[in-house]
């Protein structure tokens, strides 16, 4: 959603034991504070499942 900060979002992810690249960072200007890229090539399956469930928990205490 395009209320999401993903900079402030990273630190409370950090909480959750999981961490992205919040995108502003990939942009040279005008960024996007609402994305974030994340790594999928080096974790397992069922690594990366649990990691987005860890982020889908952090997004959703977030917008509390």
């Amino acid at each position: 959603p395009k209320h999401i900060d993903t900079y402030a979002l990273f630190h409370e992810a950090l909480k959750y034991k999981v961490a992205f690249v919040p995108g502003e960072v990939f942009y040279g200007e005008n960024p996007e504070k609402n994305h974030m890229r994340i790594n999928f090539s080096y974790p397992s399956k069922e690594q990366l499942t649990e990691g987005i469930k860890r982020l889908a928990d952090c997004i959703a205490s977030s917008m509390v």
